[in-house]
């Protein structure tokens, strides 16, 4: 005769088996979830490779084309003439905020162009301007930590080149971050 005790017992055996089999599955499956999302984010900054961020350019009543604008600060501001030609999109970024101007981001047609634009921003250092390259939010996250060392003097200079972080420490060595 099977008593009541040898019934939980044996279910409770049986739902372990059941859980601890689930759990490993769920590892599994976490495992695989965190590879992806890393390959996704690989492919979208691939993507971004061509575009750059402009940020504090001022926002006037009327809305003025962004091509315009980007045109007119390549031109003004670093010097480069450019062309609507070589511009694919631009637009603003983000919600209107009263404080400050909405980023402009810029997706070009080539990464030589962007470069030349990146190389150029050393202009912008007396200006409140300033120009980035385009990333996701996990690097530009990333890139930013060396980036708040530098400005309390415990790092002499940081720069990002192509989704590559450089930092040059106040021995003038440089340490390359692969992002």
């Amino acid at each position: 005769m099977v008593t009541q005790e040898v019934l939980i017992k044996l279910f409770r055996g049986i739902l372990n088996i059941n859980v601890w089999g689930k759990q490993a599955e769920i590892a599994s499956f976490q495992q695989n979830n965190r590879r992806i999302r890393k390959r996704i984010e690989g492919l979208e900054q691939m993507i971004r490779l061509i575009m750059i961020k402009i940020h504090r350019v001022p926002e006037s009543e009327q809305r003025m084309d962004t091509n315009n604008i980007v045109i007119k600060f390549a031109k003004e501001k670093l010097g480069n003439n450019i062309s609507k030609t070589v511009i694919i999109l631009s637009n603003r970024i983000s919600r209107p905020h009263a404080d400050k101007p909405r980023a402009i981001i810029v997706d070009f047609i080539n990464h030589n162009l962007k470069t030349s634009l990146i190389t150029n921003d050393k202009t912008l250092k007396t200006t409140p301007l300033s120009i980035n390259q385009g990333m996701t939010k996990y690097r530009s996250k990333l890139v930013s930590v060396p980036g708040v060392l530098q400005r309390n003097s415990k790092l002499k200079q940081t720069w990002t080149r192509d989704g590559m972080r450089y930092i040059k420490l106040n021995d003038d060595s440089i340490i390359t971050i692969n992002t």
